[in-house]
């Protein structure tokens, strides 16, 4: 879910932002009872959806650039931040949105 609007995608940002405040309604309302709930906004990571984009290598180094990091995501750069948030060392935390997007919301 990337948290930066997109035109001329109102729908898909409207029920993004959906998520993010759903996320923090499970969190107030279930907290009581120990559950924790947050939500990870990943950019672009390497996927069948965006493999086609990633073929043409015009494509792919224009939206490689368009990351601070110069790459694009792997599922490994999401996948460690859900363990830790699944954790224990993550007790404390909840009704948070991690974005994970190799710098480009810091744009």
């Amino acid at each position: 879910m990337r948290a930066i609007p997109n035109v001329p995608l109102s729908i898909y940002g409207a029920t993004k932002a959906g998520i993010i405040m759903f996320t923090k309604s499970i969190a107030v309302e279930y907290g009581p009872f120990g559950i924790r709930c947050n939500c990870i906004v990943p950019s672009t990571i390497r996927s069948p959806m965006i493999e086609p984009y990633l073929q043409d290598e015009k494509s792919r180094e224009l939206l490689e650039s368009s990351f601070p990091l110069r790459r694009i995501g792997n599922t490994s750069d999401i996948s460690g931040a859900v363990v830790y948030l699944c954790s224990d060392d993550a007790n404390w935390i909840t009704g948070t949105t991690l974005t994970i997007d190799g710098g480009i919301s810091a744009k």
